[in-house]
């Protein structure tokens, strides 16, 4: 995972502007409602769900509901992420090649994969050494090793990722930077520690969230042409009263990125139609969104519309980003 001093040692030759926002050119993404973007964006603007039963209960002895990805390989983690990551790393270079854009993809490509944090019940061990590896495999496409990176932040993976894409490419160091990110809780070593906790919705616990499966892919230039979706701006924090500490929760990190985002993009929450989160069901997340926006909002309250990707997907973790991005760019 790039640190700060990591982005600012990059070398930079053939820089584009320091301050240029950088542009979305092509997507794809696989859920539990689509094969590719296009089917799941267009399930999520429509409101489709495709939930399943699992082949595990819960302490009723009820079916577990799950959101399952149309991918037919074995319920281990591994093979399951590079399955995702594949279908949706062939939907964007699909997606690419009809957009008619100019500029033909360097290869090896530039890879940032996103990958759930290093906790996750039931994660392999050499997960982030063979990934990489693994995914130019089985997508046949050959990765750059020098500047290709893993970054095991689960659900804001992609907002890091989107940072480093940008360094590259402001730097010279690289044209056009993919991000692949995938995620899966269906595995039954995460499942049954998931419920053991009390995280999962059920029939007897309803401050929880469906579990998920999705894979997503980004493929980020310079801004480009009118019609690409802009990166304006990124901001990072990171909140000390987290979920089960018992700590006062003020969402201090939360509005610590939201502030550092709209300042990077030099404007306020009055400059935005509306917002895109990844909260999947639990209340502590629900209270943080709602408290950040209270702390950060500047301007005429009106209305201003919140798209839920995980009411159609479940809770994807590290590919939640991906999705949300994809929504944006197909809307």
């Amino acid at each position: 995972m790039p640190t700060e001093s990591d982005l600012q040692a990059l070398p930079s030759r053939k820089a584009v502007a320091q301050d240029d926002p950088v542009g979305v050119r092509a997507v794809g993404l696989v859920t539990s409602v689509g094969g590719d973007a296009e089917a799941s964006c267009a399930a999520l603007r429509a409101g489709v769900r495709n939930p399943v039963t699992a082949d595990m209960a819960d302490a009723a002895g009820e079916p577990l509901v799950v959101h399952q990805a149309p991918i037919d390989v074995p319920w281990t983690f591994t093979e399951r992420l590079v399955a995702l990551a594949t279908a949706a790393l062939h939907d964007c270079l699909d997606d690419h090649a009809m957009s008619g854009d100019a500029m033909p993809l360097p290869l090896p490509l530039v890879v940032v994969a996103c990958l759930p944090e290093a906790s996750r019940p039931g994660r392999p061990a050499d997960l982030d050494a063979t990934f990489l590896a693994r995914l130019s495999v089985s997508a046949d496409v050959p990765i750059d090793v020098t500047h290709s990176c893993v970054v095991p932040a689960g659900r804001p993976a992609v907002l890091v990722a989107l940072a480093y894409a940008r360094t590259l490419i402001r730097g010279g160091v690289a044209g056009r930077v993919m991000i692949v990110a995938a995620d899966t809780f269906l595995v039954p070593e995460t499942l049954h520690v998931l419920l053991a906790d009390d995280r999962l919705l059920t029939s007897e616990h309803s401050d929880g969230f469906l579990p998920g499966e999705a894979g997503g892919a980004l493929l980020v230039g310079a801004s480009g042409p009118s019609g690409v979706l802009l990166c304006e701006g990124l901001g990072f924090g990171v909140e000390q009263a987290t979920f089960g500490s018992g700590r006062p929760h003020r969402a201090d990190g939360l509005v610590k990125a939201i502030r550092g985002a709209l300042a990077d993009a030099r404007c306020t929450t009055a400059d935005t139609a509306f917002r895109v989160a990844d909260n999947s069901g639990e209340h502590y997340y629900f209270r943080e969104a709602a408290l950040a926006i209270q702390r950060t909002w500047q301007g005429v309250r009106g209305q201003h519309d919140l798209w839920l990707p995980a009411q159609c997907f479940g809770e994807t973790g590290a590919a939640s980003g991906a999705a949300m991005v994809a929504a944006a760019v197909m809307a």
